[in-house]
C-alpha cells in the first residue's frame, strides 16, 4: 500500500494494471461507536490522481458532516426511551430463550438417576448432573434475578461486593452498546452518558420484574416504567414539497420577472431546500428554516457552481470544503446574499397568499444592510494598460485564456474586444450589451444609435423600467470600426450583435464573459481586488460625463437612471431630431484624458 495523502491510498492490480485509488480514514474516537466502525475504507473508482483528490475531498466533506451531526445531536427524552426500550426488548428475548432450555416435569422424570448413586459420596456421572441441573436451574435463575433486582433498585449501593462490581461493569458495557446501536455519540465522561447508564439500569429493573412475573406464571405482565416504552413514531406530516410548489410558482410567474431571474431564483430555492432536514415541506417554512439556510448562505464561496472542487456537494459540504482548501474562495457578497434572500421572500409572499404558510414573511429581518459600493472607475493609466494588452493588440491564440494573455499575431475582434470599448463609450451594463440584437443598432436622423430595450427577443431583460433608453454610438467607436463589425454580423445573417456569447449555467447572458474578463484582467495585472471589474467602465463613463460639465440629470438618459419629465424612448418609436442631437452632444463630449486608442483604429 502506498503512503496515504488526504486519506488516499493506491493499490496495484494482480495483472500489473494501473493502480486504483482508495479512501481510508480513521473515524474520530468520539463518534466511532455511533458510526459502528473505527476505519472507513472505500474504493474511489479511478486511477487518475486529480479525480481521486476531487472524489476524496467530496467524500471527506460528507463524512465530516456526518461526524458533526453525531457530535451536535443533543439527546432527547425520546432518545433515552428508545435505548431503554431496545435494551428491555433484548433482555426479555434472552429470558425467553433461557426459559426454552428449562425441562418440564415430564422431561425431568425421564432423566433417570442411577439408584447406586442415590446415597453415594462418589462423584456424580453426567446423567446425574443433568438430572440435578434440570431441577435446580430455574430456581437458581429465579434467585439470581431477585438478588440482581435488589442491587439495581438500590442503585448498586447494597449487595455482595463481587455482584455489585459485576453489575456496574455490565451497566457501562450495555450503555455503550445501546448508544452505539442508536447511533448516538456520547463519551463516557459526558453528563448524557450518566443519564443513559441510569436509563439502562431502569430498563434492566423492568426486564427483571417482567421475568419474575413470568416465574409466577404471569406472561401478560406489562412494565410500568415508561423508559422502556418506545416513543410514538412521529406522524408523517402531510404537505407540499417545496420544489413542487416552486414549479407552480414558476409557471404562473406572478411578478412577471424575466427568465434569467426565474432561473436564478430557482437555484436559490433549491439551495434553501437542501439546507433543510429530510422530509421538510413547504408548510414548515418559518424563521428557523430561513436561519438554517442563511447561516450557510453567508459563507458560500463565490462561483461555487462553476468550481469543480464543489461539484456534487451540498451547500453545507461546499462551505466546509472551501474552508480546508489550500486557497479558499472568498464568500459571496452582501448583494448576492440579499438577492438570494429576496428570491425566497418573493416565493413566500406567494405561499402566504395561497395559504400554504400562515405567518408573516419569514425572510423579513434577514436582509443585510447594503454596503457602500467599492467599485470605482478605471484610471487613464489602467485603461491604457488594458487596451494595449494582447487581447486588443494581438495575442498568441484564441481558444484559451493562457493564449489570450500572451503577445502574438492573432487579433481578437469578437465580444472580448468590443464589449469593454462599447461600455466605456456608452455607459451600458454588461448584460445590456451582451443581449443586443443586430436590429438594436439603428440609424436615427443620420446617427447610429443603440436601442437598449426589451424588444425583439423574449429572453431580453433590463434592470429597471428606466433602463430602457437610446444611446448614440460614440464617434470613437465608429473610428475603432464598430459600425463595420455591426455590418459584418448583419451580412452574415446573424440575429445577435455578439453571437458567440452563451448563457452560463445560471442562465445569465453575460455570466460567461464576466468570468473571462475577470480572469483576463487579473492575469494582466489590472485587477487585484474587488474595486475594479467590468462595471468600472460604467463608472468611468459617468465620471467622464461629469468632467464634461454635464449635470447628472442631463446624462441620466444615457445610463438608464431614473429621471423625470421626459421619456427618451417614447415607447421605442421614432425620436425627435432635437432629442437625438442633444444626446449626441452629451455622449460625444465623453473623453478620457491620456487615453489614446489610435493603435486600435480600423485599417
Amino acid at each position: 500500500m502506498a503512503n496515504s495523502r488526504n486519506g488516499i491510498t493506491w493499490r496495484g492490480k494482480r495483472d500489473n494494471g494501473p493502480k486504483r485509488a482508495f479512501l481510508k480514514v480513521r473515524v474520530p474516537t468520539d463518534v466511532a461507536a455511533a458510526a459502528g466502525k473505527q476505519f472507513i475504507q472505500e474504493a474511489l473508482g479511478t486511477s487518475d490522481p486529480k479525480e481521486a483528490a476531487r472524489l476524496a475531498a467530496h467524500r471527506l466533506a460528507q463524512l465530516r458532516d456526518e461526524w458533526k451531526a453525531y457530535r451536535e445531536h443533543q439527546l432527547t427524552p425520546d432518545d433515552f426511551r428508545r435505548i431503554g426500550a431496545a435494551f428491555y426488548t433484548r433482555e426479555i428475548e434472552q429470558d425467553r430463550k433461557r426459559r426454552a432450555t428449562y425441562a418440564d416435569a415430564v422431561e425431568i422424570d425421564a432423566i433417570k438417576l442411577p439408584p447406586a448413586q442415590t446415597d453415594s459420596d462418589e462423584a456424580l456421572d453426567d446423567d446425574a448432573l443433568a438430572f440435578l441441573d434440570a431441577l435446580i436451574q430455574p430456581e437458581q435463575d429465579a434467585d439470581d434475578r431477585q438478588e440482581t433486582l435488589a442491587a439495581l433498585r438500590s442503585g448498586l449501593r447494597t449487595g455482595r461486593p463481587a455482584l455489585l462490581s459485576q453489575l456496574s461493569a455490565k451497566l457501562s458495557v450495555e450503555t455503550r452498546r445501546s448508544l452505539a446501536d442508536a447511533k448516538l455519540a456520547v463519551t463516557d465522561n459526558a453528563p448524557e452518558f450518566r443519564e443513559a447508564r441510569d436509563t439502562i439500569r431502569r430498563a434492566w429493573i423492568a426486564s427483571l420484574e417482567t421475568a419474575i412475573e413470568r416465574d409466577a406464571g404471569n406472561f401478560g405482565h406489562q412494565p410500568a416504567d415508561e423508559i422502556v416504552i418506545p416513543p410514538p413514531a412521529a406522524p408523517k406530516i402531510k404537505g407540499d414539497d417545496v420544489m413542487s410548489l416552486w414549479a407552480i410558482y414558476e409557471r404562473q410567474n406572478p411578478n412577471k420577472v424575466a427568465t434569467d431571474t426565474l432561473t436564478y431564483s430557482r437555484r436559490a430555492i433549491e439551495q434553501f431546500a437542501q439546507c433543510q432536514p429530510k422530509g421538510f415541506i413547504a408548510q414548515q417554512i418559518d424563521k428557523a428554516a430561513v436561519r438554517r439556510w442563511h447561516d450557510i448562505l453567508v459563507e458560500m464561496p463565490v462561483k461555487a457552481s462553476e468550481t469543480k472542487e464543489f461539484k456534487g456537494l451540498t451547500p453545507s459540504q461546499t462551505v466546509a470544503r472551501n474552508k480546508v482548501m489550500e486557497a479558499p474562495k472568498p464568500a459571496i457578497s452582501t448583494k448576492t446574499v440579499n438577492k438570494s434572500l429576496s428570491a425566497l421572500g418573493s416565493f413566500c409572499v406567494w405561499l402566504i397568499k395561497r395559504g400554504t404558510i400562515d405567518t408573516a414573511n419569514p425572510v423579513e429581518g434577514f436582509y443585510h444592510a447594503k454596503p457602500e459600493s467599492t467599485v470605482r472607475a478605471y484610471s487613464s493609466a489602467e485603461l491604457t494598460s488594458l487596451f494595449s494588452s494582447p487581447a486588443f493588440i494581438g495575442c498568441l491564440g484564441d481558444d484559451k485564456l493562457s493564449q489570450n494573455i500572451k503577445p502574438g499575431d492573432l487579433k481578437i475582434r469578437d465580444e472580448r474586444f468590443w464589449l469593454p470599448l462599447v461600455s466605456l463609450f456608452s455607459g451600458a451594463r454588461l448584460g445590456e450589451l451582451a443581449q443586443l440584437l443586430i436590429d438594436d443598432v439603428r440609424i436615427e436622423h443620420g446617427r447610429h444609435v443603440f436601442f437598449i430595450t426589451p424588444e425583439g427577443d423574449a429572453s431580453k431583460t433590463l434592470k429597471t423600467k428606466q433602463s430602457a433608453r437610446i444611446v448614440p454610438v460614440h464617434r470613437e467607436l465608429e473610428r475603432l470600426g464598430f459600425i463595420a463589425h455591426w455590418q459584418s454580423m448583419k451580412d452574415k445573417g446573424e440575429t445577435r450583435l455578439f453571437p458567440d456569447i452563451e448563457r452560463n449555467d445560471q442562465n445569465r447572458i453575460g455570466g460567461g464573459f464576466s468570468r473571462w474578463y475577470g480572469r483576463y484582467a487579473t492575469a494582466i495585472g489590472l485587477k487585484s481586488d474587488r474595486t475594479v471589474n467590468f462595471h468600472s467602465f460604467r463608472h468611468s463613463f459617468i465620471d467622464a460625463c461629469r468632467s464634461a460639465d454635464f449635470l447628472d440629470s442631463e446624462f441620466a438618459f444615457a445610463v438608464g437612471h431614473a429621471r423625470s419629465g421626459t421619456k427618451t424612448t417614447r415607447g421605442y418609436g421614432s425620436i425627435s431630431e432635437g432629442t437625438i442631437n442633444r444626446a449626441c452632444e452629451i455622449v460625444d463630449a465623453v473623453s478620457y484624458t491620456g487615453l489614446d486608442l489610435k493603435h486600435l483604429y480600423a485599417q
